[in-house]
């Protein structure tokens, strides 16, 4: 949506701003090939890169913040620039580090802020921005630690509701959760001591994490040999209380949270949640989130394993095939080709091999490799005893001559097909007719 907006040449005034991570952006990313995309289309990029703040910012930023002016707050702020080098969420939590300890108050007799240069001299602060995030939540109370850890498996956002209903029926995993209430009363007052250390922000009824940084921290608080299972927990909590009605992006976070509980599941709950992909996969594709739903078909998948064509043929069917076909929405034609030989080498007959053949077919297609996707239709066609001769058009003009003759009435009331292995060709003619012009 964003790419066709801005490649319309009749939008003269439409200004897009976005932000992301060099560093996280490989050249195969699909954000880098959106903006190799938009760059052929002469479109222009103005591209800033934001590194660490200056001193004159840092003390700009200091003086906002405890409302005194630059020039009393400047010895401040060569201590703070000279531990943080000027790194934003470096300052932002050594700030608040600084008044939680009282080394920066502000003094109710001289009705102005005070700090104590020597004192915040001789504070030694991390390296980097990991360990001293790690050193800051490990300080906070017992069950609002437990919260950011349950808030970091959800994501980046976690909607109030969903919050209050995972703090009464979780079971909780670790030894220091198990001495936390469960009471909905309790959640609040520990929210607030997130927010009021900057960890977490609250913006309607939803509360969300002030910097990834933070998330990812709170996170690889909780023990590797227990986030399976808490991720398993969530997702199957989400789900029970989750409306029959209500599906979409609900639906989609409980999924993904059991997915990643896949290590701690048994056979019987695997093959569950792989039913559960494909139906998350489904919704997906009626969302046009062909991305998403890819994901969700990939991971019913692997939640199978490699007996899945012998154990759990018609999912595993069903499963290959949703995948192949968004993997082929998604541009990804190297994993539509590996995909669909798959199903061709596994499907036990010929009318389960169609979908994949005229997905295979498609693909080298888009590829512009007409002529072998022609070979492998007409083959198909010919293992389904209908092979087309190039002598045939003598019998495709009599039934073009059978047909014009008909009225509307007639053609209508003719009886619908039913062979299998007719329809399949008939699909095959239809894929092949388009390449043939």
């Amino acid at each position: 949506l964003i790419k066709s907006t801005l490649t319309k040449s009749e939008n003269k005034c439409f200004l897009c701003i976005g932000s992301y991570r060099e560093n996280e952006i490989s050249n195969d990313h699909p954000f880098a090939e959106f903006l190799s995309d938009i760059t052929t289309h002469k479109i222009p990029i103005t591209k800033i890169e934001l590194g660490n703040i200056d001193r004159t910012s840092v003390n700009a930023l200091i003086s906002d913040v405890i409302c005194t002016p630059e020039l009393e707050t400047k010895p401040l702020t060569d201590i703070v620039y000279r531990k943080t080098g000027g790194n934003i969420l470096f300052v932002i939590q050594f700030l608040q580090s600084l008044h939680s300890e009282g080394l920066l108050l502000f003094s109710l007799d001289s009705e102005c802020w005070k700090w104590d240069s020597a004192e915040i001299e001789t504070k030694t602060i991390p390296n980097d921005v990991i360990r001293l995030l790690v050193g800051k939540i490990t300080t906070l109370p017992l069950h609002v630690q437990y919260i950011l850890k349950l808030l970091s498996c959800i994501g980046s956002v976690c909607a109030e509701s969903t919050l209050c209903l995972l703090i009464n029926d979780i079971d909780h995993c670790t030894k220091e959760s198990k001495t936390t209430s469960d009471k909905e009363s309790d959640i609040f007052p520990s929210l607030k001591v997130a927010i009021d250390e900057g960890l977490v922000n609250k913006e309607g009824s939803s509360y969300h994490f002030t910097h990834d940084q933070v998330q990812s921290v709170a996170y690889s608080l909780i023990p590797r040999d227990e986030r399976d299972l808490l991720h398993l927990q969530i997702g199957s909590i989400i789900l029970k209380n989750m409306p029959n009605h209500e599906r979409g992006n609900i639906f989609f976070v409980a999924m993904n949270q059991l997915n990643r509980g896949k290590s701690v599941m048994d056979d019987d709950m695997k093959e569950w949640v792989a039913e559960l992909n494909l139906k998350a996969g489904r919704e997906a594709i009626s969302l046009s989130a062909f991305r998403n739903s890819a994901s969700f078909f990939e991971a019913g998948i692997s939640l199978l394993g490699s007996s899945c064509w012998d154990k759990n043929y018609k999912l595993s069917l069903q499963l290959h095939n949703f995948y192949a076909e968004v993997e082929f929405c998604n541009g990804h034609f190297d994993e539509v080709n590996r995909v669909t030989k798959i199903i061709i080498e596994q499907a036990k007959s010929f009318s389960d091999k169609t979908r994949a053949y005229l997905t295979f077919i498609k693909t080298l297609g888009a590829q512009r490799n007409l002529n072998n996707a022609a070979e492998v239709a007409l083959a198909a066609l010919g293992d389904l005893g209908e092979p087309i001769q190039h002598s045939d058009m003598g019998s495709l003009l009599r039934t073009v001559h059978v047909f014009a003759k008909m009225k509307d009435s007639q053609f209508l009331a003719l009886k619908e097909m039913d062979d299998d292995m007719k329809r399949a060709a008939m699909k095959l003619l239809f894929v092949l007719a388009q390449f043939g012009f």
